[in-house]
């Protein structure tokens, strides 16, 4: 660049960064539910496209940044980068600046997170402390810059204010909003120029007394200013009060003030006090900044002091356009909750009610040392106002609503039937009305421990959307909103967390020998619809009746028939190494242990593949195996690995040495180094070959090769290109070079044994359409589970294995070869840990301690994968009501042909679907009729042979 253009671009970008600049003013780590909301705050100075900029996120320890990509173009105004907008909305409004919000879910900060704004990869500014520094210096708190200062290049602790950590701990969203600074900052310096600002000068009230607001200058103007505003809050223009039609106003050269009157429009219907939200928007010298909006009130003299009906309190929006004011209620009290609420329910009289079926005729009176009973008619005076997004009646401070106890042993008011799916904005119609659910199955219990709540939804549970569906971003958006409206929570009628005892819908005190399960049908319940954190929740008030059904806890191991059982097994980090990854004591490993041990006892596999074992010179390993061979009364070994990959967690095969032996070379997958070793990447699958030699087997000499693995998980990002945001997740790109590699591998015979047989099992971490199950079946591998035919959930895909976020799928697989696929009995998951309360596991800490049985339930996060395979050449028959059976028996010839063998007579067969339909028919004669099932769809079939003289026989076929 020549000299002088050099100079000049140096000059201009001098004057760009004095007069537009991006500093970061705020950082939030809220209390919500979900640690929600956390935000960072941006100042911008001047019109800046903040596209240009970046925000990094440095977590913990970590020195390489998270990137947070920005958008649009602003003008003197504060930007919001946040996690949790709902939340955020809820705490800080919408009004204002409050609007410019870059929704993102990597502003995560735990307190000590660092952030960074960066501009062409160099640093602007920067919050949260020094880089790769774990000191927590705003958990559960904030940090706001002070004014006057930055942008600073680095963490400069003297530019912040600091209040400490836990500050907003047990606080609602409404006072955080009041306790964060947010949108505070005054910048420093001589570049801020001029500003406006807005001031209430008289508030408005009926009958007759107008109001206004006035506009004012720093400094006086050179000539007319002219500025438009905007008139919001919960006073509708033109019904409760009038402005003129341009909303605009003059402030002539040399004034510094300009006065707007708004008229008061005087009317008989119950509004209560009303607010006038003015913010000011165009303003014709462009030197001037404007500050924030002013706020009036508009007094309505219709609310008098006798009783109201509450769907007058209610309204028919999402918040009570009483809000604020003082009002009486006369109605039923249809839920005591003052021990685990603070308070109670009321509901209108069904005589009372109206015919608005978008207000609701209930209502939450906060009332924590009040005396009531259900069926009790009771008046209420108290403040109208929106705790946590639900509507109540509430007194002054916190000694609750006046209530006076009028009568008892009212009818109480009658259930809604309540069923799903249903828009919130219907829900909102019920708050605080009584209903009983009808047809819900309950899909998460996640949160049973710790807030006493299950999610339900309707019909089933809710579904992974790539178990069923290949990956689209926008067909996972829609599928999101479409289960939006068919979830919601069924609560304890308490308040806080980590209750005890722990409750399932108030009455039934959780223990180890509980079937409250995901998957379950609840009936027989009735409660009033409240709502909290954000959800729509049932309080229960009548569960005498209750009842759960469906999706039965398995009491012994699935039945898979066979001659050799393989299973594969997630343990859920089982580590010898204390305090680490899983157990913390001695003790709890021992507990992890026995549940682990108890488990695979009772499945009684022949080989077993582990996953999340800790690797350590198989030091974890073989202690779990000597456990299973004492405990479990047969002789197991595990096979040694030729690499276990430098991951804290191995895979592993053991097998019983009293039926099986290691046949081939074991071998490990452990390049290239960009899927299998370092941070990132998937665990180094480990695969072997074993031959059968128990003498008294159909199956001796017959020989297996089987392959477990642990694909990289969903958490934590891989960067552009390798994470997917249409349903697959993060580092699905690693996952499918993963599958890709493997497949290649194990058809260069790794184990040095020439047999076709292969069973690929783990956990592959991917959904069953997403593509690294995909690669697989292309390559020839076929879903055990699917191949015969199981349970329609998911998507006819066979029994879950897990579950995240209250949405199911399966993880967990065993994939085989299609020379293998028809020597396949059968394959399911062993639902005995996904849909359990997760409070049921080892652990000691908490209601565990109390909870905790030496079973197989909840061994793990994931159900185990049981396979049955039968490698003789005859097929399994099917028993049939037919007294004398044949003795003729079918045997495969091939992957697609069979013969029958020892019939005495000729006879003849059908050829049926799983659903009895007759697809074809034939002669079978003594000497070998070959029948062939190429060209059938994939499914389960069966051939009925007919002997004459010695009776029927029934064999089922699965066909790929």
């Amino acid at each position: 660049m020549k000299p002088v253009l050099l100079y000049l671009s140096l000059l201009c970008s001098l004057f760009i960064t004095a007069q537009d600049r991006v500093l970061i003013t705020g950082l939030l780590d809220g209390t919500a539910p979900g640690a929600t909301p956390r935000a960072v705050e941006l100042y911008v100075k001047g019109t800046v496209d903040l596209s240009a900029y970046t925000v990094q996120r440095y977590a913990n320890t970590n020195t390489e940044g998270t990137p947070i990509t920005l958008s649009g173009t602003y003008t003197d105004a504060f930007v919001y980068v946040v996690n949790g907008t709902d939340a955020f909305a809820e705490a800080f409004g919408t009004a204002g600046d409050f609007a410019n919000v870059i929704a993102s879910g990597t502003v995560s900060g735990n307190g000590n997170d660092a952030f960074t704004l960066e501009l062409d990869g160099s640093i602007v500014d920067q919050v949260g402390g020094p880089i790769g520094d774990d000191t927590s210096i705003y958990t559960d708190s904030y940090l706001y810059r002070t004014n006057g200062t930055g942008p600073d290049g680095t963490w400069v602790a003297d530019n912040w204010i600091t209040p400490g950590n836990n500050l907003l701990d047990g606080l609602t969203l409404v006072e955080i909003g009041a306790i964060v600074p947010f949108g505070t900052y005054q910048g420093g310096g001589g570049s801020d120029g001029p500003t406006l600002s807005i001031t209430a000068t008289t508030d408005l009230a009926e009958p007759g007394t107008d109001g206004g607001f006035t506009v004012s200058l720093s400094t006086a103007a050179d000539s007319d200013l002219t500025l438009s505003y905007a008139l919001s809050g919960t006073a509708t223009p033109g019904t409760d009060y009038l402005t003129t039609g341009d909303q605009q106003a003059t402030i002539p050269s040399g004034e510094l003030s300009v006065s707007v009157i708004l008229t008061v429009v005087e009317d008989e219907q119950i509004e209560g006090s009303e607010t006038i939200v003015v913010t000011l928007g165009a303003i014709s010298d462009t030197s001037y900044t404007s500050g924030a909006p002013a706020e009036l009130l508009l007094l309505d003299d219709d609310l008098g002091t006798d009783p109201i009906a509450i769907h007058i309190v209610q309204g028919r929006g999402e918040t009570s356009p009483l809000a604020g004011n003082t009002v009486t209620v006369e109605a039923i009290v249809t839920g005591d909750f003052v021990d685990g609420l603070d308070g109670f329910y009321v509901q209108e009289e069904d005589a009372d009610a109206d015919q608005d079926s978008l207000t609701s005729e209930g209502v939450f009176v906060f009332a924590p040392n009040a005396s009531v009973t259900m069926g009790e008619l009771v008046t209420v005076t108290g403040v109208v106002e929106e705790r946590f997004g639900q509507t109540q009646i509430r007194g002054g401070g916190d000694a609750g609503a006046a209530i006076t106890r009028k009568s008892a042993g009212a009818d109480l008011p009658t259930a809604v039937i309540l069923t799903l799916p249903r828009a919130d904005s219907l829900l909102e119609a019920l708050e605080g009305m009584r209903v009983t659910p009808r047809d819900l199955v309950i899909t998460d219990v996640s949160s049973l421990a710790r807030f006493g709540e299950v999610e339900v939804t309707s019909d089933e549970r809710i579904i992974q959307f790539t178990e069923c569906n290949r990956p689209d971003a926008a067909a996972l958006a829609a599928y999101r909103d479409s289960i939006s409206a068919d979830l919601l929570l069924i609560d304890d009628g308490r308040g806080g967390s980590n209750n005890l005892p722990i409750l399932f819908a108030g009455t039934d005190t959780l223990e180890a020998s509980d079937q409250i399960r995901a998957g379950q049908t609840i009936s027989g319940l009735t409660g009033v619809l409240g709502y909290g954190f954000r959800r729509y929740r049932i309080q229960p008030t009548q569960t005498e009746n209750l009842r759960l059904s469906g999706n039965d806890r398995p009491t012994s191991a699935p039945e898979v028939g066979g001659e050799l059982r393989v299973v594969s097994a997630n343990v859920l980090n089982y580590f010898t190494t204390l305090n680490s990854r899983g157990a913390d004591t001695e003790a709890e490993l021992i507990r992890q242990e026995d549940k682990i041990v108890a488990a695979l006892c009772e499945l009684n596999a022949d080989i077993i593949g582990l996953i999340e074992i800790e690797n350590n010179d198989n030091i974890a390993l073989a202690r779990l195996v000597d456990a299973l061979s004492t405990r479990c009364g047969v002789p197991y070994a595990f096979v040694v690995s030729p690499n276990t990959g430098d991951d804290q967690i191995m895979v592993a095969l053991v097998y019983r040495t009293d039926r099986i032996e290691e046949s081939g070379t074991a071998a490990a997958l452990a390049s290239p180094d960009s899927l299998f070793v370092g941070r990132s990447t998937n665990r180094v699958p480990l695969a072997q070959t074993f031959r059968v030699i128990d003498a008294g087997s159909s199956n001796l000499g017959e020989e297996l090769t089987v392959c477990v693995n642990h694909f990289k998980s969903k958490g934590g990002g891989c960067g552009p290109g390798n994470d997917d945001d249409g349903g697959a997740g993060n580092c699905n790109g690693t996952r499918a070079k993963g599958a890709r590699a493997l497949a290649a591998w194990l058809a260069t015979d790794p184990t040095g044994v020439d047999d076709p047989d292969v069973l690929v099992i783990g956990d592959l971490n991917a959904y069953r359409m997403e593509e690294p199950i995909r690669v697989l079946e292309d390559a020839g591998y076929v879903n055990t589970k699917r191949l015969l035919g199981n349970d329609r959930f998911p998507c006819a895909g066979g029994p879950p294995s897990y579950v995240f976020g209250g949405a199911w799928g399966s993880l967990d697989y065993a994939l085989a070869s299609d020379s293998l696929a028809p020597f396949i009995t059968g394959a399911t998951a062993w639902t005995v840990n996904a849909p359990e309360p997760a409070i049921l596991d080892y652990n000691t800490e908490g209601a565990s301690d109390s909870l905790y049985a030496p079973d197989f339930y909840r061994f793990s996060d994931h159900d185990p994968i049981v396979v049955g395979i039968d490698l003789s050449q005859l097929v399994n028959s099917v028993p049939n009501s037919v007294p004398n059976g044949s003795g003729a028996e079918l045997m495969r010839t091939g992957s697609h042909t069979y013969t029958f063998a020892g019939l005495q007579r000729a006879g003849s067969y059908l050829l049926t679907n799983s659903a009895g339909q007759v697809l074809g028919s034939g002669t079978a004669r003594i000497l070998g009729t070959q029948l062939s099932v190429a060209g059938l769809p994939a499914g389960v079939y069966f051939v009925v042979l007919r002997e004459p003289g010695a009776g029927q026989a029934t064999f089922k076929l699965a066909v790929l």
